[in-house]
Protein backbone atom coordinates (compact mmCIF):
# COMPACT_ATOMS: atom_id res chain seq x y z
CA UNK A 1 0.00 0.00 0.00
CA UNK A 2 1.54 3.29 -1.08
CA UNK A 3 -0.02 6.24 0.76
CA UNK A 4 1.54 9.68 1.12
CA UNK A 5 2.35 10.75 4.67
CA UNK A 6 -0.67 12.10 6.47
CA UNK A 7 -3.17 10.28 4.26
CA UNK A 8 -4.98 7.12 5.23
CA UNK A 9 -5.15 5.11 8.41
CA UNK A 10 -2.12 3.92 10.37
CA UNK A 11 -2.55 0.19 10.64
CA UNK A 12 -0.18 -2.69 11.42
CA UNK A 13 0.09 -3.28 7.64
CA UNK A 14 0.86 0.38 6.89
CA UNK A 15 3.18 2.27 9.21
CA UNK A 16 4.75 5.32 7.53
CA UNK A 17 8.55 5.15 7.18
CA UNK A 18 8.82 8.45 9.03
CA UNK A 19 6.28 10.77 10.51
CA UNK A 20 6.50 14.16 12.12
CA UNK A 21 5.33 15.94 15.21
CA UNK A 22 5.46 19.68 15.73
CA UNK A 23 6.88 21.86 18.49
CA UNK A 24 4.85 25.07 18.80
CA UNK A 25 6.04 28.12 20.72
CA UNK A 26 3.15 29.59 22.70
CA UNK A 27 4.85 33.03 22.78
CA UNK A 28 5.79 33.73 19.14
CA UNK A 29 3.94 30.92 17.36
CA UNK A 30 7.07 29.42 15.82
CA UNK A 31 6.49 25.87 14.59
CA UNK A 32 9.35 23.39 14.36
CA UNK A 33 9.10 19.97 12.70
CA UNK A 34 10.18 17.05 14.90
CA UNK A 35 10.94 13.86 12.96
CA UNK A 36 9.82 10.61 14.54
CA UNK A 37 11.87 7.64 13.28
CA UNK A 38 10.11 4.56 11.90
CA UNK A 39 11.02 2.38 14.89
CA UNK A 40 9.20 4.80 17.21
CA UNK A 41 6.15 5.22 14.97
CA UNK A 42 5.19 1.61 15.66
CA UNK A 43 5.12 2.43 19.38
CA UNK A 44 2.97 5.51 18.76
CA UNK A 45 0.54 3.34 16.77
CA UNK A 46 -0.59 1.83 20.09
CA UNK A 47 -2.29 5.15 20.93
CA UNK A 48 -4.80 4.61 18.12
CA UNK A 49 -6.20 1.73 20.18
CA UNK A 50 -7.02 4.18 23.01
CA UNK A 51 -10.14 5.59 21.49
CA UNK A 52 -13.71 5.87 22.74
CA UNK A 53 -15.87 2.81 22.08
CA UNK A 54 -17.35 2.87 18.62
CA UNK A 55 -14.87 5.39 17.19
CA UNK A 56 -12.78 4.75 14.09
CA UNK A 57 -9.41 6.49 14.14
CA UNK A 58 -8.73 8.19 10.80
CA UNK A 59 -5.57 10.01 11.79
CA UNK A 60 -3.39 11.13 14.65
CA UNK A 61 -1.28 14.22 15.21
CA UNK A 62 1.39 14.96 17.76
CA UNK A 63 2.56 18.33 18.98
CA UNK A 64 4.58 19.80 21.79
CA UNK A 65 3.77 23.24 23.17
CA UNK A 66 6.15 25.39 25.11
CA UNK A 67 8.54 28.30 24.73
CA UNK A 68 11.22 28.31 22.03
CA UNK A 69 14.84 29.12 22.91
CA UNK A 70 14.69 32.61 21.38
CA UNK A 71 11.59 33.61 23.38
CA UNK A 72 12.98 32.03 26.54
CA UNK A 73 16.05 34.26 26.17
CA UNK A 74 13.93 37.31 25.34
CA UNK A 75 15.09 37.50 21.71
CA UNK A 76 13.08 37.51 18.52
CA UNK A 77 14.44 36.57 15.11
Amino acid sequence: MDLPLGVGPITPSYIPPETTAHAICRVCGRILRVNIPHEEVATLHAFSDRRPDGWTVEGMSFSFTGICPQCRLGRSE
